[in-house]
């Protein structure tokens, strides 16, 4: 059985939006947990 965070959940949400910075910035732990959290999505 799948755990319950790989389940798919339907949601009320259709679009989000995620603010990522206006620059390429200096930590790449940032960019590193951006790509990841695209992925995710």
């Amino acid at each position: 059985m799948d755990s319950p965070q790989h389940q798919l959940v339907k949601s009320k949400f259709r679009r989000i939006c995620v603010y990522c910075g206006s620059s390429p910035g200096k930590k790449e732990g940032y960019k590193t947990a951006a790509i990841q959290l695209g992925k995710e999505l």
